[in-house]
């Protein structure tokens, strides 16, 4: 079944999760402004490569985040049934198929709106934590915690961003898990 979700709850999952962002991306900016109000120390590559400053950081995040809502939304009123054709299948098959090009599939024949509803449910998802685990960091940053020193001079805020793609792939394997649900119930 693929079409309007006139059943599933969307509405409270879209404002709760557009509330988390904007309060988490919100704590980015204002605890870094305190760390580096000239963003001399950010390593935000819109800022450390383009040189965006204040106005191009809060413009970009925006428009990415406006992005990501709309990915969000669409995912949740119009989710798609990404489902294999064969019934019955354990969990690791249906991952094994989720993606596949086979002839047939719903991946094959609705790729982009396969990747909009999976992007839509895992990108909200990983700049929450994403955002929290900044946030932490920075904290500790600015408060200048004596046993955090020692990992700031191994430039530890790079790891951060080798985090993400472990998010995505751990919230991928989240929506799996739901849509398998999903599919059982079909069967």
């Amino acid at each position: 079944m693929t079409g309007h979700n006139a059943t599933r709850p969307w509405r409270a999952e879209f404002w709760t999760l557009l509330v988390l962002i904007l309060v988490t991306r919100v704590a980015d900016g204002t605890i870094t402004y305190l760390i580096t109000p000239d963003l001399a120390r950010e390593i935000n590559p819109f800022q450390s490569v383009l040189g965006w400053g204040w106005v191009g950081l809060i413009a970009g995040a925006a428009v990415i985040l406006a992005g990501v809502m709309t990915l969000n939304y669409i995912s949740l009123v119009y989710p798609i049934d990404n489902f294999p054709s064969k019934k019955g299948l354990s969990f690791e098959a249906f991952r094994g198929q989720y993606f596949s090009m086979a002839d047939g599939s719903v991946f094959s024949k609705r790729p982009w709106h396969v990747m909009a509803y999976v992007c839509g449910y895992v990108f909200p998802r990983g700049i929450i934590v994403w955002s929290v685990l900044v946030v932490g960091h920075n904290y500790l940053v600015y408060s200048d915690a004596e046993w955090y020193r020692p990992l700031r001079l191994y430039r530890i805020t790079f790891l951060l961003y080798l985090v993400l793609p472990i998010l995505a792939l751990s919230f991928i394997w989240v929506l799996q898990r739901k849509d398998y649900q999903r599919y059982l119930r079909q069967v």
